[in-house]
C-alpha cells in the first residue's frame, strides 16, 4: 500500500478520535458547565455543519481550478482546527463557542473533501479504500467516546487533549503532502453540467435520503447525549459506553451494507437501512432497556447510509457524478445543520421525543417512495 494512503488513514483515524472527544465534551460543557439552553448546546453542531456545507463546495471549486491549493489546504487545516479546539477550552460564553464552531466547520469543509479527492486519485481500488477510510473514521469515533468515559477529567481538560490530537494529525497531514506527487491537472474545456442526469426519480430519492441521513447525524450528536443524560438519567460513563459500542458496531454494519449493496443493489439496501432506522426511532422512546437496541440501530443504519448516498453508481452519466455527489454532500450537511436546532427547540418547549417521531415519519415516507422506485425499475426491465 502506498505511503500516502497509509498516512491518510492515520490522519482520519486520529482526527476522528479528536473530533468525537471534542464533540461530547463541548456539548456537556455548554449544557452542564455553562448552563446554556439545549437550543444553544445544539447550535454548535448547526453552525459547524452550515459552514462545512457551503465551504466544501466553494473550496472544491477553487481547488479544481487550482489543484496546488489542495496541498496547502490539507497541510494547514488541521493546525488551525487544533487552535480552535484549544480556544473552546478557555472560552466561557456560549455565543463565542458557537462562532468558533462555525470556523471549525469552515476548515473541516476545506480539509476532508480535499483528503478524499487525494485518496481517490492515489488508490487503485477506490471503493475499497474509501470504505476503509469511513470505517477508520467510525472506529475513531468509538475510541473517542470510550476515552471520554474513561478519562477522569473536566470537559475543558478533555478539549485540550482533543487539541493535542489534532496537532498530531497535523503532522500526518504534512506527511501526506510530502509523499504526494501532484497528479491533478487543470481541466480544459470543462462544460458546466448542473442538471444533466439529476432530474431522475432514483437520484432525487437518494438525494432526499442523503438529506435525512444528515438530519439523523445532527440528532445523534449533541442532542442524543443530552436526551440520554436528562430524559433517561443515564450516567456520563454509561452514555459514553453505549455510544462507543454503537459506533464500533456501525463499522461492521457499514462494510456489510456495502457488500449487500453489491449483491442486491443500492436502492434495496438503502430501503433496508431506512427500515432499521425506523425501528430504532420506534424503540428509543419506549424504555431504557430498549436503548441497547435502539441507539446502535440508529447510529449503524445512518452511518451505513452515508457512503451509499455518495456512491458514483447512482448516476447514469459519469460526467454528472461530481454534481450529484456534491449535492449529496451539501444536502447531508444541511440536514445536520437544521435538525439540532429543531430538536433543541422542541426539547426546550418540553416535547423531548418529538424529534424522533418526526424522523420516524420521514423514514417511513422514504421507504414507501423507495419501494415505488424499485418497482418502477423492475417494470422497465420487465418490458424491455
Amino acid at each position: 500500500m502506498k505511503k500516502t494512503i497509509l498516512y491518510i488513514y492515520f490522519l482520519v483515524f486520529i482526527a476522528s478520535i479528536a473530533f468525537y472527544l471534542v464533540r461530547i465534551s463541548l456539548a456537556l460543557k455548554m449544557r452542564v458547565d455553562l448552563k446554556s439552553s439545549v437550543f444553544e448546546a445544539t447550535a454548535i453542531v448547526s453552525s459547524f455543519m452550515l459552514a462545512r456545507a457551503f465551504f466544501s463546495t466553494i473550496f472544491g471549486m477553487l481547488t479544481d481550478k487550482n489543484p496546488r491549493l489542495r496541498s496547502t489546504v490539507v497541510k494547514f487545516s488541521t493546525l488551525l482546527i487544533s487552535f480552535i479546539v484549544f480556544l473552546y477550552s478557555i472560552v466561557e460564553e456560549p455565543l463565542q463557542i458557537i462562532v468558533l464552531s462555525f470556523f471549525h466547520g469552515l476548515f473541516a469543509g476545506m480539509l476532508w473533501p480535499s483528503v478524499q479527492v487525494i485518496l481517490g486519485l492515489e488508490a487503485k481500488g477506490q471503493s475499497l479504500m474509501l470504505s476503509i477510510y469511513f470505517a477508520l473514521a467510525s472506529l475513531g469515533s468509538s475510541v473517542g467516546y470510550l476515552l471520554y468515559g474513561l478519562l477522569p477529567l473536566s470537559n475543558d481538560d478533555i478539549l485540550i487533549i482533543g487539541s493535542i490530537l489534532y496537532m498530531i494529525s497535523f503532522f500526518f497531514s504534512f506527511a501526506v503532502i510530502k509523499e504526494l506527487k501532484e497528479k491533478i491537472s487543470r481541466r480544459k474545456n470543462m462544460k458546466k453540467r448542473l442538471i444533466d442526469g439529476i432530474f431522475d426519480k432514483k437520484i432525487i430519492w437518494i438525494l432526499l435520503v442523503a438529506f435525512i441521513t444528515g438530519s439523523i447525524f445532527g440528532i445523534t450528536s449533541n442532542y442524543l447525549y443530552i436526551f440520554l443524560y436528562e430524559y433517561y438519567s443515564l450516567e456520563r460513563n454509561h452514555i459514553a459506553y453505549l455510544l462507543s459500542a454503537s459506533s464500533l458496531i456501525s463499522i461492521f454494519g457499514m462494510i456489510l451494507a456495502g457488500h449487500i449493496a453489491d449483491r442486491i443493489g443500492l436502492i434495496k439496501t438503502i430501503v433496508l437501512l431506512l427500515i432499521s432506522c425506523s425501528l430504532g426511532f420506534m424503540l428509543i422512546t419506549t424504555n431504557p432497556y430498549m436503548l441497547i437496541l435502539a441507539v446502535p440501530m440508529i447510529i449503524t443504519s445512518s452511518n451505513a447510509l452515508l457512503p451509499l448516498t455518495r456512491n458514483v453508481r447512482i448516476v447514469k452519466d459519469i460526467s454528472s457524478a461530481g454534481t450529484v455527489i456534491g449535492l449529496s454532500n451539501t444536502l447531508s450537511n444541511l440536514g445536520t445543520f437544521y435538525s439540532p436546532l429543531l430538536a433543541g427547540y422542541l426539547y426546550d418547549i418540553n416535547k423531548k421525543t418529538a424529534i424522533f417521531t418526526y424522523h420516524l415519519i420521514v423514514c417511513l415516507i422514504l421507504i414507501i417512495l423507495g419501494i415505488y422506485v424499485i418497482f418502477q425499475q423492475f417494470s422497465k426491465k420487465r418490458y424491455k
